[in-house]
């Protein structure tokens, strides 16, 4: 359970989603909702009121004639009790 969180989602229509206290992370394929749910609540503190998955598919990319493959994921929409925040370091500081 240490490595299923792969990043938090940070654009400018996830930041436009926390007013609603809707936080956007990218999980592994394989982990179900209220696993999702489990692993958010244990590793920032907070209760989780609800969890939407979107799967997204597999591409194929080529760069310079070769061909590769990105990962499939799942994209989660964690919405927490009003009042309660997620506390995420941001990795673009300093850039």
């Amino acid at each position: 359970m240490s490595n299923e969180i792969v990043k938090r989602v940070n654009t400018e229509k996830t930041h436009k989603m926390l007013d609603d206290n809707v936080y956007v992370f990218l999980f592994q394929k394989n982990i179900r909702k209220h696993e999702i749910k489990s692993i958010v609540e244990k590793k920032y503190s907070v209760k989780v009121d609800s969890v939407n998955v979107v799967n997204i598919p597999k591409k194929i990319k080529s760069f310079r004639g070769t061909v590769g493959v990105l990962s499939r994921y799942k994209k989660a929409y964690i919405k927490v009790t009003r009042g309660m925040k997620i506390e995420v370091e941001d990795n673009n500081k300093g850039k």
